[in-house]
């Protein structure tokens, strides 16, 4: 395998915006179901989604997926007011960036994460209120995506400041917005190619080209889905100060298990070029009817 040195770095920032709904029993360090005292909450939104998506446990939905070129794009939240009670009156609460919070995931993924910095983002308001008889204030950051490195791994954690004395959930009272810095990570053209034999001879039975997305899973890896079955790439290598070399790539066991299909034999990479940002891998499958498959995705 070569190695190149990165020149030019592209990446998408990388998660999810989410609907929430309330505290559940065993999330939390108190059962709304078992006080009469108020809970507040961060709720991080998005469409199709039921879950928080705030707090460590749900890390990973907090990451931004936004695309680098993008100039600005707005992630909606909420403060919520949990538990069986409502207020008679209106609640003013107020939110802050938390730096002591930037190695609360150091366990989960052993990134140091770097606070981000004032001018990727903006906080379009750190007071709400809740009024007398609801549960929910929303709320808004502007995140400027071209501002932010794609070479480091930046954090916003987001949290609930004051609530009027109220109780701030221990679990789900901060957001952890993040990015990590991946120089291969970004968007990419896909290349799809499958031949119903296993020497790939002939004319393909598929051929197809459409987006993709080298999701970053660390500083030194990314997910990205095949055309094939709903196969998973994870793709990992070796950065030595920007020197990336040691290239290696295996799927997914999860959606190797959900595929309905045999992966026979090993990934090959056939190019894996990461100053042009082109990559190419072949692979072959049965699909459990007797069928062999060679099939080929290239990324660029």
């Amino acid at each position: 395998m070569k190695i190149f040195k990165v020149k030019y770095a592209f990446a998408i920032l990388i998660a999810s915006l989410s609907m929430a709904s309330c505290l559940k029993k065993g999330d939390m360090n108190i059962d709304p179901d078992k006080t009469t005292a108020p809970i507040m909450e961060l709720q991080y939104l998005q469409a199709g989604n039921n879950t928080i998506n705030s707090g460590l446990q749900n890390f990973a939905s907090a990451g931004l997926t936004y695309k680098s070129t993008d100039l600005a794009d707005t992630a909606n939240y909420n403060i919520s007011l949990a538990g069986p009670i409502t207020f008679s009156k209106d609640l003013n609460v107020t939110i802050a960036v938390d730096p002591s919070k930037l190695m609360d995931n150091l366990g989960g993924d052993s990134i140091n994460y770097e606070l981000m910095p004032d001018s990727t983002y903006h906080l379009v308001s750190t007071a709400a209120v809740i009024k007398a008889g609801q549960t929910i204030a929303p709320m808004q950051v502007v995140f400027y995506p071209s501002k932010i490195s794609v070479l480091k791994s930046y954090m916003l954690p987001l949290t609930i400041k004051d609530a009027e004395g109220n109780i701030v959930s221990s679990n789900f009272g901060t957001i952890y917005f993040h990015a990590i810095g991946n120089p291969i990570a970004g968007s990419y053209t896909r290349e799809y190619t499958r031949y119903n034999n296993f020497d790939g001879t002939g004319i393909p039975v598929i051929h197809s080209i459409t987006p993709s997305t080298f999701s970053p899973i660390s500083p030194k890896s990314v997910s990205a889905l095949s055309g094939a079955a709903g196969l998973k790439y994870i793709i990992s290598f070796t950065d030595n100060n920007g020197v990336l070399s040691n290239f290696k790539v295996k799927f997914d066991a999860e959606s190797v298990a959900k595929s309905g299909v045999a992966i026979v034999g090993d990934i090959t990479i056939v190019t894996a070029d990461p100053v042009a940002h082109k990559f190419e891998f072949n692979f072959h499958y049965d699909n459990l009817a007797g069928g062999l498959r060679n099939l080929t995705d290239k990324f660029y």
